[in-house]
């Protein structure tokens, strides 16, 4: 478990109040989705599945976006509008989250 969690803080800088920040925006960005779902179906169409989604989707996306990071120039990204190289561990967080949702 303590391994887990100084891995985690290892990506976030050692950041306590970052790692919170992206702990409660993941939350509220859960919460709004199974909100909507629930406003537009039934009540019981939201579920723990739709949680394995999107932490499926989550790690996917963090991998995918290290990856562009990491290899811009040899995957000749540097042109690009999106700036992959300037992708902090903070926003490419944030941004995993929200194509994940």
């Amino acid at each position: 478990m303590k391994k887990k969690k100084k891995m985690r803080k290892k990506c976030i800088n050692n950041n306590d109040n970052e790692l919170k920040r992206i702990k409660d925006f993941a939350i509220n960005m859960l919460i709004a989705a199974q909100n909507f779902i629930r406003d537009k179906t039934d009540f019981s169409a939201v579920s723990l599945r739709e949680i394995i989604k999107f932490i499926i989707f989550y790690k996917f996306f963090v991998e995918y976006l290290k990856f562009k990071r990491e290899n811009y120039i040899s995957l000749n990204l540097q042109d690009k509008e999106f700036k992959y190289q300037s992708l902090t561990n903070f926003m490419l967080q944030i941004y995993s989250i929200n194509l994940s949702r």
